[in-house]
């Protein structure tokens, strides 16, 4: 265990473990995501004449993790909002949504 500034040779280059479940999670949710925005067209050709060089895979998998984000911080909000609607003053319902 040492900061990553004191890591030589092959433990500086140790690339972060992260469940495989977790990591087939968040990619199909990123592509569930991606499919549905509305304006992924706009985004690639946006994207293909601001950044020339960047293949399409690169910039679908940007998009990916924009609309992947974005839901993200959308569910965030919605969360937050009902947290403080007037209905999690009921019981019961605190019950039903313990979030």
């Amino acid at each position: 265990m040492a900061a990553p500034s004191q890591l030589t040779q092959g433990a500086a280059l140790g690339k972060e473990s992260l469940d495989k479940k977790k990591k087939a999670y968040w990619l199909k949710r990123a592509e569930e995501e991606y499919e549905k925005w509305g304006k992924k067209e706009e985004f690639r050709n946006w994207m293909a004449k601001k950044m020339p060089t960047l293949a399409m895979g690169e910039i679908d998998a940007i998009g990916k993790t924009l609309a992947l984000q974005k839901a993200i911080k959308i569910e965030q909000n919605l969360q937050k909002m009902f947290q403080h609607s007037f209905m999690m003053k009921d019981k019961k319902l605190k019950k039903l949504f313990p979030f």
